[in-house]
Order: structure tokens, then C-alpha cells, then sequence
């Protein structure tokens, strides 16, 4: 529930930017498509119905890749849409090892400072990932939900030639919603991962 509320005051943050940006005055906008790839580093946890963490699992290498749309409208503000593929999972203590293959749709708010080739820039958004594919085993059994609702906030730079450009992000995710099906008192087990990742973009306009 915590995550849950936490989820709306970060959106409601988002559209409040959103909005203020359309005050200012006009500018000209940006359209790139790019593709981006890295990798990842993902675990799972539970947590009882006060928000502690009961076990925590240790963190599994995998990769990521997938293309993506801006649009810059306004000054030092964006919006970015994307699809990509996120291998995620994790270890256990005992040596269990669970891969979870997913599709992931994030929309991300886009900040960025300065004007010159190169910057450093935010994103901020929600996604939302579908679950493809599972392989291992674990105490936890497999993964009831197949699609789950989160949040996503990364740092990164880049640098501009002419029509393209190269840079670098790392990003934070986790999920609001529980991996299984929670009744009653049962701990709810929830995702988490970063990832590093190169991307190559270029202006359509």
C-alpha cells in the first residue's frame, strides 16, 4: 500500500511538471527514435502488510535491449516512450535460480540540462511489463501475475553529432505490484532491478 501511494504522488509529480511546462513560452520541438541495450541486475523481496522485508533474494546478471521515441516539446523537457526486453530474476541463499523474460512499456518524463551537445538528463516514469517467459525454481514457486505495474527513475548523459546521438543511463526499477496473488496475510513478493545501458538516437526533426 505504502508503494502503492508513494506510485500516485510520484505521477501526480510528473503531470504537475507537465502542466507548469506548457506555460512557457514556445520553443522548437524535437522528435528522435533510438535503440538501447545493457545490462541488468535484478532481485526479488517480500514484505509483510507493514512494509518490512521478510527475505531478500541476491542479485542475478542478465541483459536488456530495445528501442525507444522522444519527443522534446519545451525547454528542458521531454517525453519518452519505449519497448524493450528485460531479462530480470534471481538467486536464493540455497542456490536457486529463477530467469523471468519480460516485455516492458515504460513513459517517461524527460529532463535534461542545458542546450549544448552534451548533457546530462532524468527520466521518470511508470511501466508497465508482461511476463514472457520463466525457467528455474525456487521456495517461492512460480510467479503468479503475469503482467505487474511499476516505477522507473534514471541518471544519464549524452552527446550530440550533428542529427545523432550516443550516451549512457543507469536506472532504477521496482514494482508496486505483488508477483503473487495476495490473500490474506501473505507476504507480498515484489520485483526490483538497475540497469546500465548504451543508446544511439537520431533527430527526425
Amino acid at each position: 500500500m505504502r508503494r502503492f501511494k508513494f506510485a500516485i504522488s510520484t505521477l501526480a509529480f510528473i503531470c504537475a511538471i507537465h502542466f507548469a511546462s506548457y506555460a512557457q513560452d514556445d520553443w522548437s520541438t524535437r522528435k528522435e527514435i533510438g535503440i538501447s541495450g545493457g545490462a541488468t541486475f535484478s532481485t526479488i523481496s517480500t514484505y509483510d502488510q507493514n512494509e518490512s522485508k521478510l527475505i531478500a533474494g541476491t542479485f542475478l546478471q542478465g541483459y536488456h535491449a530495445g528501442f525507444f521515441y522522444k519527443y522534446v516539446g519545451e525547454k528542458n523537457l521531454g517525453i519518452i516512450a519505449e519497448a524493450n526486453y528485460d531479462q530480470l530474476g534471481y538467486k536464493m541463499v540455497n542456490g536457486d535460480e529463477v530467469k523471468l523474460d519480460y516485455i516492458s512499456i515504460p513513459l517517461l518524463s524527460h529532463f535534461y540540462i542545458g542546450h549544448k551537445p552534451s548533457h546530462i538528463f532524468i527520466n521518470l516514469g511508470p511501466e508497465i511489463s508482461f511476463m514472457i517467459n520463466e525457467s528455474g525454481s525456487s521456495e517461492f514457486g512460480p510467479v503468479e501475475r503475469k503482467s505487474v505495474f511499476g516505477l522507473c527513475g534514471g541518471l544519464g548523459y549524452n552527446k550530440a553529432f550533428k542529427k545523432s546521438k550516443i550516451g549512457i543511463e543507469y536506472r532504477y526499477h521496482f514494482t508496486v505490484m505483488s508477483n503473487n496473488k495476495t490473500e490474506g496475510t501473505e507476504a507480498e513478493r515484489r520485483n526490483s532491478w538497475m540497469g546500465v545501458s548504451l543508446f544511439y538516437s537520431f533527430r527526425l526533426k
